[in-house]
């Protein structure tokens, strides 16, 4: 569906064009709105080339939007109207592609007629605001006198409804739609519904909050005594929908019609619109103007190209100085890697050893802890012999004394003759006795001796077992300085590694970078060297068919078949009020190309047009001559309208459509003229 926002500025139109675009309307690509400023800050919601073409319709006629009090579309040249069409179609063409889409312009208002024949399904949505309302607003932005501003919402409201007549209408009160949005877009989604739209939403309500604004609804309750009572009435018709049919015939009043002439009056004079001439020299000046910059941006494009190419070579060598710097890092990185192998395996085999050493000097603990057991056990058995020993000794001393002395007490007693033999025995028994204590003491002095001699060697033993462990406690300092050096060595050669490694990466990006750069550049230059390509050909194609235009033109006007048509000539322009109109340029070769085409049937064209049939004229020189140019169709297979509506350049160009399809357009895969896509 076609939705067309029908209403007076300053009426709510862009409020009520947003609230469309939320529920899914589709308003435009990127770049085609107007934007906004301090008037309208959420943006006016209006395409620039609809506005465009409104405006040079309005300037063609000498009118403008607040210049309308001798507005008159029927005073629109043919010129102005094909090319209204032509554009008018490609934006509604463009629009088609995602329907439903929306188009407000408050110029639609009065210029609503021309747009119709270009949409399909149209449905338009009448936004009215207060005109006292409208008249302050417009005195505010404009200074436009008050009495001038409601006659020129009166003028905007009755355009409107005499071109919304006949098409769905939806009337929107903007009051209503400032003070309370959720409700008016309910109402509004609705009745689109009703009225066969589909594919739109409802709105959130924080959608709406967002952009509808209480802060932004100026002039709100203006009063104008004694004044707009006409518009007023008419406001509170359209508002209740209980506007009569004769209103639609209604013009403004006489006394508004005054007011909208004195307040025009009042105006500057209206800008002189360039003449054809002026135009084409103006394009003319623009083009070259846009060789030459094309050309200096070529050039500087060239200058940045060879820069940016010296800094790539340069970015190169430094790559390459990289990655050398790079290979050499990991060359030193593999070396330090294998020497810290060689220390790893060097640190395992002290480690190894270390093992050894710790079980050796664990065996060596045992074997002297079990030695140190042996010699204290022969040491207690020898002193425990060695005692025994003494007190064997001693009791066989104390009995040998006791029988001494029993002897001597018996000798004294007997003092008998065996006296001195059994003193003489006693004393060689005591002496035996003496020398086996001697014998005995030998002994325990020997095995002190070896208990001596043992405790030296455990002394020993511990000593050595010490120093051993002096030598394990230093060899394991020694590894363990050996690995902490190892590992900070390593931890700085990876962090020496790391910031190679980054400081590559960076070089690297650095390099892609400016490779992405050239890339932009190089695409750049080839799409500035293919708009200077496009441009020098369209320039010598301009030249070509002007040159080949104005063979044609004096091969034309040397013919005989020129020289007989000139009293057809005066004749038609005296039927028709006017001269001659501007005859397309063709050349020598394009009568035979059009009674040689399928394109063109000669009975047809004398057939639907009596009058060529009854000038007795060559129904091709005709076509070439005029029926171009008056719009006539050279056969039921091609319309010439529609061509050039469809191909503006060729109209432009001021080339017989035909002509053109034969010899570009239909290689070219053109099919304006054709009745099916005409159709379609």
């Amino acid at each position: 569906m076609q939705l067309i926002v029908l209403g007076m500025h300053r009426s709510g139109t862009s409020v009520l064009a947003r609230m469309l675009n939320l529920m899914g309307a589709f308003f435009g690509s990127e770049g085609t709105s107007t934007g906004a400023n301090k008037e309208n800050p959420k943006g006016f919601w209006e395409r620039r080339d609809v506005r465009m073409l409104n405006d040079d319709v309005l300037f063609s006629i000498g009118c403008d939007w607040n210049r309308i009090s001798a507005l008159d579309l029927s005073r629109i040249s043919p010129a102005m109207q094909r090319d209204f069409e032509a554009r008018a179609f490609r934006i509604v063409l463009d629009l088609d592609a995602h329907r439903p889409w929306l188009l407000k312009e408050p110029r639609l208002c009065l210029l609503l007629p021309l747009w119709k024949p270009c949409l399909e399904l149209p449905v338009c949505i009448h936004i009215v605001r207060d005109p006292v309302e409208v008249a302050a607003s417009l005195h505010t932005r404009n200074d436009i006198p008050l009495p001038a501003g409601l006659a020129l919402w009166e003028q905007y409201n009755r355009r409107a409804l005499r071109a919304a007549d006949g098409l769905p209408l939806i009337t929107v009160q903007h009051r209503h739609l400032m003070m309370s949005p959720d409700i008016a877009a309910e109402e509004l989604f609705g009745a689109l519904r009703a009225a066969g739209v589909v594919g739109l939403r409802k709105p959130t309500p924080q959608e709406l909050a967002a952009f509808v604004r209480q802060d932004l609804y100026r002039e709100r309750e203006a009063s104008l005594p004694d004044i707009g009572a006409s518009q007023r009435r008419l406001f509170e018709q359209i508002v209740t929908g209980e506007c009569p049919r004769t209103i639609l015939e209604e013009r403004i009043s006489t006394k508004q019609a005054k007011v909208l002439q004195a307040y025009e009056s009042s105006l500057p004079p209206f800008p002189r619109r360039p003449s054809a001439e002026e135009q084409r020299e103006t394009t003319r000046r623009i083009e070259t103007e846009a060789m030459e910059q094309l050309k200096a941006q070529l050039e500087a494009r060239n200058l940045e190209n060879a820069k940016l190419k010296g800094e790539f070579g340069l970015l190169k060598e430094w790559a390459a100085a990289a990655d050398a710097a790079r290979a050499d890092a990991l060359d030193r990185l593999s070396r330090e890697k294998d020497e810290n192998a060689v220390l790893a395996e060097q640190f395992a085999a002290a480690q190894q050893m270390l093992s050894s050493v710790e079980q050796l000097l664990e065996r060596t603990r045992t074997d002297a802890g079990a030695e140190s057991r042996r010699l204290e056990a022969v040491a207690a058995q020898s002193k425990a012999e060695l005692e025994s020993l003494v007190e064997a000794s001693n009791a066989q001393e104390l009995s040998l004394r006791s029988e001494l002395n029993r002897v001597i007490a018996a000798a004294e007693e007997q003092r008998a003759t065996a006296l001195s033999e059994q003193a003489e025995r006693h004393r060689l028994s005591l002496d035996a006795a003496r020398r086996e204590r001697e014998a005995l003491q030998g002994r325990l002095e020997g095995g002190a001796r070896e208990i001596a001699m043992l405790t030296r060697r455990l002394l020993q033993a511990e000593e050595t077992v010490s120093r051993m462990q002096r030598t394990h406690d230093e060899l394991k300092r020694k590894i363990g300085r050996q690995g902490e050096e190892h590992a900070a060595a390593i931890s700085r050669k990876s962090i020496e590694a790391n910031e190679l490694l980054e400081r590559i990466d960076q070089a690297q990006k650095q390099i892609g970078s400016l490779q992405a750069r050239v890339k932009r550049a190089e695409a750049a230059h080839r799409r500035v060297l293919a708009q200077l390509a496009a441009s020098t050909v369209s320039s010598e194609k301009l030249a070509i068919q002007c040159v080949e235009a104005r063979q044609a033109l004096e091969a034309l006007q040397s013919s005989h078949s020129w020289r007989w048509s000139a009293p057809l000539r005066i004749v038609s322009r005296l039927l028709h009020g006017r001269g001659p109109r501007h005859s397309l340029p063709v050349d020598a070769e394009a009568p035979r190309l059009l009674r040689a085409s399928s394109l063109f049937d000669a009975e047809w064209y004398l057939r639907q047009y009596p009058d060529v049939a009854a000038s007795k004229v060559d129904p091709v020189v005709h076509y070439l001559g005029h029926g171009a140019s008056e719009g006539r169709d050279p056969g039921p297979g091609f319309s010439t309208r529609l061509y050039l509506a469809r191909n503006p350049d060729v109209s432009t160009a001021g080339i017989n459509p035909l002509l053109h399809y034969l010899r570009y357009g239909g290689a070219e895969g053109r099919s304006g003229g054709l009745p099916e896509k005409r159709d379609a």
